[in-house]
């Protein structure tokens, strides 16, 4: 496209104006007559003094060094997003997108059973088969019993010694378990820390609970995570399939008080589809329902 012509500044005037012209001494006017020697120069500025069209030229070359450049000219500003937004679900349910759902089962015999509020056994059930633990303290399945083996000799390797305290309960003995912390705390409190018979973990014989031979006095009680045993075992449990099955961050979804003495044996699968799907807790894991309330 054509350029117009250039057009002369009206202030462009004395000094600033011979720099377009190309006159050099010229000096500002001054009020007065002017003298002899300013006429002489005058008169050969004048015989100097290029065309029109060379000061056109001249003043077009100053238009154009003084115009923005494409460089200089302001970017464009990027407009923010407008999705998708971070899906608010939990990294479980969001990663079962992708990785697939998980088996449910209801089977009670299985590794992989969900015992919670929401989730009973049936009142007469007992494992098949159930084999006696550090001469008969108590029992496990036999799956467990070996894991928990390997767990307190890795332990007793590095100077920590777990104690025995529970391990398989039938729904009778539940039904006194909860009966005691009734009498001690109130029904709404007992809840919080020991369930109701056919919603105990421990009818399965794949539940056990540790105590520490450090600080006994922590035994079943919150101080018990603080003991050389309750880190030990929240940093390795894990190793040998078994998982601290209340903790705070899953309270909502299990319904209990944190226990770091109360572990769940599920094997070395579980633990790694645990890790994979960022799971806090198996509710989440296999999206079942749980929480405080008793079905």
């Amino acid at each position: 496209m054509p350029s117009r012509p250039p057009v002369l500044p009206r202030t462009l005037t004395g000094v600033a104006l011979a720099a377009v012209l190309g006159v050099t001494g010229v000096a500002p006017a001054v009020a007065g007559a002017p003298s002899a020697s300013s006429t002489t120069a005058a008169a050969s500025a004048a015989a100097s003094a290029p065309t029109a069209a060379s000061a056109l030229t001249a003043a077009s070359a100053l238009t154009a060094a003084s115009a923005p450049t494409a460089a200089s000219a302001p970017t464009a500003i990027t407009p923010l997003p407008t999705g998708p937004w971070p899906d608010p679900r939990p990294n479980a349910d969001r990663l079962a997108d992708t990785l697939g759902p998980l088996t449910v089962t209801d089977d009670p015999a299985a590794l992989t059973v969900v015992v919670n509020k929401q989730r009973p056994l049936p009142l007469d059930y007992a494992p098949a088969t159930l084999v006696p633990v550090d001469g008969g303290v108590i029992e496990l399945r036999p799956e467990a019993a070996d894991a928990l083996a390997a767990l307190r000799a890795a332990a007793a390797a590095e100077g920590i010694t777990p104690t025995l305290i529970s391990g398989y309960r039938s729904a009778a003995r539940q039904a006194e378990v909860y009966q005691g912390w009734v009498g001690r705390m109130g029904g709404d409190s007992a809840d919080e820390v020991s369930a109701r018979p056919g919603y105990s973990e421990h009818q399965t014989g794949l539940a056990v609970d540790l105590g520490s031979s450090s600080r006994p006095e922590c035994d079943l009680s919150q101080c018990f995570a603080d003991t050389a045993e309750g880190q030990w075992l929240a940093a390795h449990a894990e190793e040998y399939g078994f998982v601290v099955r209340y903790t705070a961050q899953n309270q909502d979804r299990t319904g209990y008080r944190p226990e770091g003495w109360h572990l769940r044996y599920v094997g070395a699968e579980v633990v790694d589809q645990l890790h994979q799907r960022h799971a806090a807790s198996l509710e989440e894991l296999y999206g079942l329902p749980g929480g405080a309330e008793y079905r």
